[in-house]
């Protein structure tokens, strides 16, 4: 099959020059003499004369030119023509079936302005459905009991503020706990207690914590509240959170970085809350550190905000009759 090639392009306006006459030209004749053809306008074809005065309608570089309505109406339906009307200024581009106008500059100009116009107000409709969903869904637990003393514990929708996506989320109130003040618990996938076997070097094991509702929704309830806790434990079986200098095990902040101090100890400490008061099995840094054959537990709570909540958990010293189980809490903020 061979190659078949389509050139095709569209006038944007409308040449500075147009021919005031049908389309006209001359050829030699057999006598060598010049005689003049015109191309019929309504039929393309092709005649020995001059252009007569009959006609209204000429071809100007692609575009069919008319002088008015009454002999753009004369004009065959041909799919993709276009055509100018000199009284109206106007160009149109046939549909097989009828003629459309094509919009003019100034009718662009004001379409644009109309759909600005619209984003506009779109928008505004919008920030008063986010102030109204204020109005209706505190930011908080805490702001909820607030206003309302008698609610009970359940599910809610709060709408924390401060969000670029959706700010409706639905999350757990805890209306009684830390002296009833309206504590925001946030679940996630690792709350049950989870066995830790088969993986000896430092942070082998890696459980990802997924949560329940988006981190930005996360990050923004921490925010808007003045407290926040996870609990998380560790109970161990002749496996170290720290020995001989290297960490075997850690947890994860929420900016994905590994952290040295667990549950229950100042931040940046490299202890555990047993080893802040220096009563750690064995006199080390945790109880887990002991590393004999006796079941062992650390555990307490993470409060730092700033990296908080934890979004995963690394262990290691795990192998044969090492072992070892880890639970994560759920995330609690309040105030």
């Amino acid at each position: 099959m061979k190659k078949t090639f389509v050139w095709f392009w569209v006038r944007t306006r409308m040449p500075t020059r147009l021919w005031e006459r049908c389309m006209e030209f001359k050829v030699n004749n057999s006598a060598g003499k010049y005689e003049k053809h015109y191309i019929d306008p309504k039929t393309g074809t092709i005649y020995k004369s001059s252009c007569s005065k009959q006609f209204k309608t000429f071809l100007n570089e692609g575009t069919l030119t008319v002088s008015n309505k009454e002999n753009f109406e004369k004009i065959p339906n041909v799919p993709g023509l276009l055509s100018y009307r000199a009284d109206n200024k106007h160009l149109y581009v046939n549909e097989g079936s009828e003629w459309q106008a094509l919009s003019t500059k100034q009718e662009l100009q004001q379409l644009k302005q109309s759909l600005e116009n619209k984003i506009k107000e779109l928008k505004k409709q919008n920030e008063d459905i986010v102030n109204r969903i204020d109005r209706l869904h505190p930011a908080t637990c805490s702001v909820l009991l607030t206003k309302h003393p008698s609610t009970r514990s359940g599910m809610f929708y709060i709408s924390p503020q401060g969000l670029s996506s959706s700010p409706l989320v639905q999350v757990y109130c805890d209306m009684t706990s830390k002296s009833g003040v309206g504590v925001t618990v946030i679940g996630h996938n690792s709350e049950s207690r989870t066995r830790v076997n088969g993986y000896e070097s430092p942070g082998s094991y890696k459980r990802k914590i997924n949560y329940d509702i988006s981190m930005e929704h996360i990050v923004a309830i921490m925010k808007q509240s003045k407290r926040c806790e996870q609990f998380i434990t560790y109970r161990c079986l002749a496996s170290v959170i720290w020995h001989g200098g290297s960490h075997y095990a850690w947890w994860v902040s929420r900016q994905g970085q590994r952290m040295n101090y667990w549950g229950g100890a100042a931040i940046n400490s490299g202890k555990c809350a047993c080893g802040m008061a220096n009563s750690c099995d064995g006199g080390r840094k945790c109880n887990c550190d002991k590393n004999d054959n006796y079941w062992h537990e650390d555990s307490g709570y993470l409060t730092d905000k700033n990296t908080l909540p934890v979004t995963e958990l690394r262990f290691g010293d795990t192998t044969g009759s090492e072992t070892g189980y880890h639970t994560l809490g759920k995330l609690r903020c309040w105030g």
